[in-house]
């Protein structure tokens, strides 16, 4: 997604999108980020799985940017 520069580190990255994204947004923000972590198939680390209903109740969001920004990219 391009959001930090190329080759930040953890808290290179950390530090970059705490200063550019605005208070308001960074709890709504980081709930869409850990549930889309928890429930894209193409995004889930180390083999970690979700329930086959979970997953089809997520595609079906029409409104779930991240997953329509996940297809895009991957």
């Amino acid at each position: 997604m391009a959001w930090v520069p190329v080759g930040a580190d953890m808290n290179t990255t950390y530090l970059h999108l705490n200063q550019w994204i605005p208070d308001e947004l960074k709890f709504d923000l980081n709930c869409l980020l850990y549930t889309h972590g928890k429930l894209c198939r193409k995004c889930i680390k180390k083999g970690g799985s979700t329930g086959k209903q979970q997953e089809k109740e997520y595609e079906d969001i029409n409104s779930n940017f991240m997953y329509a920004i996940c297809n895009e990219v991957v």
